[in-house]
C-alpha cells in the first residue's frame, strides 16, 4: 500500500491558531506579517530588493506597515502598491475584518490605528 505524504503545517499556522483558540486575541502587526509572508516569493523578492535598495529594511516595514504601500508606489509605481494594498484587503477579510478599514490600514498612520483597534475588538 501506498504511503500518503503527511500534511504540512507552518509553524505561523500553528501560532496564529493558539493565538485566537488559547489566548484569544489576534495581533494586528502579526496578521501583517503572515500577510506578507503570504504573497509569493517573487513578489517578496521584488520588493524586499527595492526596499534594501532605498536602505530600508523589512523589519521598518514591518514596524510600520503603512509605509509599504508608499515604498512600493515609490519604486515600483502606484499600480503595484493598489495591488499589495487589494491583496492585503482580501486577506484581512478572512478574519472578519471590514474592508474599509483593511483599505484605510495601509494607507497612513491614521487608518493603521483604526486597523489595530479594530482587530483588537475581534
Amino acid at each position: 500500500m501506498r504511503r500518503l505524504p503527511a500534511p504540512v503545517v507552518s509553524v505561523g499556522c500553528i501560532v496564529r491558531f493558539l493565538r485566537v483558540a488559547v489566548w484569544g486575541f489576534v495581533d494586528a502587526y502579526q496578521v501583517f506579517r503572515d500577510f506578507y509572508y503570504s504573497l509569493g516569493m517573487p513578489l517578496r523578492v521584488v520588493i524586499e530588493y527595492r526596499l534594501r535598495r532605498r536602505g530600508v529594511s523589512l523589519s521598518d516595514v514591518f514596524s510600520k506597515p503603512w509605509l509599504l504601500t508608499k515604498y512600493v508606489a515609490e519604486e515600483m509605481g502606484g499600480h503595484n502598491a493598489e495591488l499589495i494594498a487589494a491583496l492585503f484587503v482580501e486577506y484581512v477579510r478572512k478574519l472578519g475584518v471590514d474592508a474599509s478599514v483593511a483599505w484605510e490600514a495601509l494607507r497612513g498612520e491614521e487608518g493603521w490605528a483604526r486597523f489595530v483597534s479594530h482587530v483588537e475588538r475581534l
